[in-house]
């Protein structure tokens, strides 16, 4: 039995950014983006690119995915085109699916004929077989290589769409020079990992505070016991020898751990605005730009509803992805409130701790206090952690099937 996968389900539903999600994974490897909105039973589509996109291809491959697709609640198609860049479209064309596609009489002088493309047929049949070759590998990657998947079955499979070779060859000419991509892909994965580095060298001082707090904490019992058990004071002696020297390690490990602290902020900075100038050329109308993503992080109040903002953001349009950027999209929405929860919780106990230190007549209240908000800490940057790996890995997955 056939299984369909999600992506394609929302998209026969009329799910606008899973119909562009389909669009993209065949026309963005050609430097072409489609971006789209549905309003009644009309699907509005707009294709940008380097150069303007052929009206005559485009139309042709949008009529065959949408035809195959046959989602329901779509009737008409409104397709434009323009160069990147530009405020109007250089051409406009509506579909009514339920008819074949009239011919366009009038081209485009950036468009190459149909003339033109008989006459180079030869010369480009191996660049157009080498073509195909890279289809079917890319066919191999997420929902659409499903073991009981159809490919027959799929909407947009585009190597239906190149058996017209004048068609392919089209596409094969507007394909840009990704190799300044490659290189801001590799710049982006290295600082992932000098940010998950970071996280985990903190992680470590946060997990010696815990320490730290729990030895202090439970100290004050122990001399309790000892004092009445230990009639020679010499265990009450080496535990208390045992805790100055704990304590002595305490202000160079602080100062270490502060500076290790403001390396992360500031590396998880860079790589939030990396992150974002990525999503915005790899995902089909992705609404946040590098900067308000930095924004949605540091600006106090804003920061409350921007994170959340930013990070489910993320993962609504992952879920809407192949199959394997849909189960991270998932993770991802999975951690959200636990790194709210983290972040508020050792927030609160931070400032409950030094109001009580500063205030408070009983010192033996503030460890127990301290331990908590050291454990909070701990988890807010394990939280942290996982969230920057998990976006780290959309990147990987997104990079390998370009």
């Amino acid at each position: 039995m056939t299984r369909i996968p999600p992506i394609i389900q929302r998209a026969k539903q009329g799910d606008s950014h899973a119909i562009a999600a389909l669009i993209n994974r065949h026309l963005q490897v050609q430097g072409v983006t489609a971006k789209t909105k549905v309003k009644g039973d009309c699907l509005r589509l707009m294709l940008e690119g380097n150069t303007v996109p052929n009206q005559e291809v485009m139309v042709q491959f949008i009529y065959q995915g949408m035809t195959k697709l046959a989602a329901k609640s779509i009737k008409t198609v409104k397709i434009y085109g323009k160069q990147t860049h530009l405020d109007f479209p250089a051409w406009s064309q509506e579909l009514d699916l339920g008819e074949q596609p009239q011919p366009v009489l009038n081209h485009s002088p950036l468009e190459e004929s149909s003339s033109i493309l008989l006459i180079r047929q030869r010369q480009l049949d191996q660049e157009i077989e080498r073509t195909e070759e890279k289809i079917d590998q890319n066919q191999v990657d997420g929902e659409l290589e499903t073991q009981n998947l159809n490919l027959s079955d799929t909407p947009f499979v585009t190597a239906e769409i190149y058996q017209n070779r004048g068609i392919a060859n089209s596409l094969n000419q507007a394909s840009p020079n990704s190799k300044a991509q490659r290189k801001k892909v590799r710049v982006l994965k290295q600082i992932s990992r000098v940010l998950i580095a970071f996280l985990g060298l903190e992680i470590s001082f946060n997990s010696l505070f815990v320490i730290y707090a729990a030895v202090w904490s439970t100290s004050y019992y122990i001399y309790d016991l000892l004092d009445v058990a230990d009639t020679t004071g010499i265990l009450i002696y080496l535990i208390h020898r045992m805790v100055i020297f704990i304590d002595s390690f305490w202000n160079p490990l602080e100062l270490i751990s502060d500076c290790t602290y403001t390396l992360v902020f500031l590396l998880s900075l860079v790589w939030l605005h990396r992150v974002h100038g990525y999503l915005r050329t790899h995902l089909p109308d992705y609404p946040i730009t590098p900067w308000g993503a930095v924004a949605r992080f540091v600006i106090p109040f804003y920061s409350f509803w921007g994170i959340w903002n930013t990070l489910n953001t993320l993962a609504q349009r992952l879920k809407v992805q192949e199959a394997k950027l849909a189960h991270l999209g998932t993770s991802l929405s999975r951690w959200i409130p636990w790194l709210y929860i983290t972040l508020f919780g050792s927030n609160i106990l931070d400032r409950m701790y030094w109001y009580g230190f500063n205030n408070a007549n009983q010192g033996y209240f503030f460890p127990w206090l301290f331990f908590a908000y050291a454990s909070t800490t701990l988890f807010l940057s394990l939280v942290w952690l996982k969230i920057v790996r998990i976006i780290s890995q959309v990147v990987v997955k997104t990079g390998n099937r370009q």
